[in-house]
This record gives structure tokens, C-alpha cells and sequence, in this order.
């Protein structure tokens, strides 16, 4: 999952090869899903279930 910038799209082809550059071959996504936000609770932690949940949606809905 990806979060833009305000103003700014997200090219799954440039972060994909970003990462590669940056990062272990392993770490690099099959896939990327774009969003406007990410859930975080009241002390600012993200929310995982909810990403899993989200993720698992898409999915199936694919």
C-alpha cells in the first residue's frame, strides 16, 4: 500500500524500481495499491488489522 503526496500520482513502475535500487530484491512489491490514507488510531499508531483487512479486499475484489 502507498499513500501520495498531496498533488503527486504514484507510478507502480518507478516505485517498484526505486526500491529495487534501494533495498534487498526480496523487499520489492508484486503489486502496488494506492490510497488516500492510512488508518491510524488517537496516539498516532497505524492500524494494522485495518491495512490487512483493506488489502484482503482488494484482493477478492480483483
Amino acid at each position: 500500500m502507498a499513500v501520495a503526496s498531496e498533488g503527486h500520482v504514484i507510478d507502480e513502475a518507478v516505485l517498484q524500481e526505486w526500491v529495487r535500487r534501494h533495498l534487498r530484491s526480496t523487499r520489492v512489491p508484486s503489486r502496488v495499491i494506492a490510497t488516500a490514507v492510512l488508518p491510524y488510531n488517537e496516539t498516532g499508531k497505524l492500524l494494522r488489522r485495518e491495512v490487512k483487512q483493506s488489502l484482503r479486499q482488494e484482493v477478492v475484489g480483483a
